[in-house]
């Protein structure tokens, strides 16, 4: 095991960022990363799903046309993972406060409710130059067992309030 894999991780987004970079030396243009595995700190254990996205987000470049990744085309991916978790009512909103490794001004945070789910930006354009990266995009959602219960739950009660509320419009 190298030195820098030896300790508990705080994020998985770093590792995700070696992992593009090692295949984006090796002329791979178009990459779409994602992990599923454990953050840690001192009071919990916490399941994460973290993905990063660069270069075309569509294979086909018909009629010459490239259709590169951005904040919308990620946001999609998220949606469709929310959907098949029957996660609903997600709403994206500006961060009060700055993450120093996505831009100020292309970030989201995630929220179901009042809850906080996850984050969803485009890398900061120093952390890209470090790392000789392109436009990346970059998102995070954690997991406990708990939470996603939650939030399936959620969706459930909310699907049976419109059924009753059809209902008795009937």
């Amino acid at each position: 095991m190298t030195e820098e894999r030896s300790v508990l991780r705080h994020s998985l987004v770093p590792s995700l960022l070696d992992v593009l970079e090692y295949n984006r030396k090796r002329k791979a243009e178009d990459v779409r990363l994602f992990e599923l595995g454990k953050r840690y700190s001192l009071s919990e254990e916490v399941e994460l799903v973290s993905g990063v996205l660069t270069g075309n987000c569509q294979e086909s470049t018909w009629q010459g046309k490239h259709d590169p990744f951005d904040f919308f085309a990620a946001k999609g991916i998220l949606e469709a993972l929310f959907s098949a978790l029957s996660v609903k009512n997600v709403r994206y909103v500006k961060p009060a406060r700055t993450n120093g490794m996505l831009h100020p001004g292309v970030v989201a945070e995630l929220f179901v409710g009042e809850r906080r789910i996850g984050i969803l930006g485009k890398l900061h354009p120093n952390v890209a130059s470090v790392r000789d990266l392109p436009d990346t995009y970059v998102f995070r959602r954690g997991m406990t067992r708990q939470k996603l219960v939650q939030d399936m739950q959620a969706a459930q009660a909310e699907l049976l309030e419109e059924l009753w509320a059809k209902r008795a419009a009937v």
